[in-house]
C-alpha cells in the first residue's frame, strides 16, 4: 500500500531573529545591558527621598548682581554759582554723602556734573576735561565760585559784627569759618584766637577770660 505523500513543508524552523532597531524587543542587547530604573523609597509620612538629580539642581548657584559703585544719583545737594548760594554749605553737604556711601575720587569727579546746575554746571562742562583729582576739583570749584574778598576785607567783615544777642557758640561758629576763606598759612591760631575774642560781648569775655586753643574756646 502506497503511503500518501505529506505537502507540509518539513524544513526546520529558522529561530526568530530579534528586532535590533526596537529598544522594546525583550530580546535586544539594549534591553538587556540597560537596567530598568527603580523609583525612590517613600519616606516616612509619604514624602520622596530626594533624588541625585534633585541635589544638582538645587546646588546650582543663583547669580547675583554685582555691587553698583556708588555715586552722587541720590545727593540731592544743587549749585549754580549764584551769589545767594553758600558754595562752603554745598561741599560739605557733599563731601559727607561722598563719605558716607563710600563714593570713590573718579566716581566722584564724573558725577559732580549731576550736582551743578545753570552758570556752575557751564564752567563745569568747559573745565573739567582738565580736573584729574577730587581735591583739584573743589580747588578750581572754590576758585571759580568762592569768596574773592581779598583778606583786609575778611577782617573788616569780622570786625563790623560783633556779637550782641547771638548764641556764644553759633557767633564763634560763623567768625571761623569766615577766617577759613583767608589764605592758608595767613594768620597763625593765636592771632585767629584774638580776632575772634575780640567782637564778642563784653559779659561773654568776662566769662572766657583764659583759653588756649579754639576747642577750649568752644567749651567754656
Amino acid at each position: 500500500m502506497t503511503r500518501s505523500k505529506n505537502n507540509t513543508n518539513t524544513s526546520p524552523s529558522r529561530p526568530v531573529q530579534p528586532n535590533l532597531n526596537n529598544p522594546e524587543d525583550s530580546g535586544s542587547p539594549a534591553s538587556l545591558s540597560r537596567p530598568t530604573p527603580s523609583p525612590p523609597p517613600p519616606c516616612a509620612g509619604g514624602a520622596r527621598v530626594a533624588s541625585p538629580l534633585d541635589a544638582q539642581r538645587i546646588s546650582v548657584p543663583t547669580p547675583t548682581p554685582a555691587a553698583s559703585a556708588g555715586n552722587f544719583a541720590g545727593c540731592t545737594a544743587r549749585y549754580s554759582g549764584a551769589p545767594q548760594e553758600s558754595l562752603d554749605a554745598f561741599i560739605d553737604v557733599v563731601e559727607s554723602y561722598k563719605d558716607c556711601t563710600n563714593i570713590s575720587d573718579g566716581n566722584a569727579v564724573l558725577g559732580l556734573s549731576m550736582l551743578l546746575t545753570l552758570d556752575a554746571a557751564t564752567w563745569w562742562q568747559g573745565f573739567k576735561a582738565t580736573v584729574t583729582s577730587w581735591d583739584d576739583a573743589l580747588r578750581f570749584l572754590r576758585s571759580a565760585f568762592g569768596d574773592r574778598h581779598p583778606p583786609h576785607r575778611i577782617h573788616r567783615e569780622l570786625f563790623s559784627n560783633p556779637q550782641t544777642g547771638e548764641n556764644t557758640e553759633l557767633y564763634i561758629s560763623k567768625a571761623r569759618a569766615l577766617l577759613a576763606r583767608l589764605p592758608p598759612g595767613d594768620l597763625s591760631e593765636k592771632v585767629k584766637l584774638d580776632m575772634i575774642y575780640g567782637p564778642l560781648h563784653t559779659r561773654t569775655r568776662q566769662r572766657l577770660r583764659r583759653f588756649a586753643s579754639m576747642e577750649t574756646l568752644l567749651k567754656k
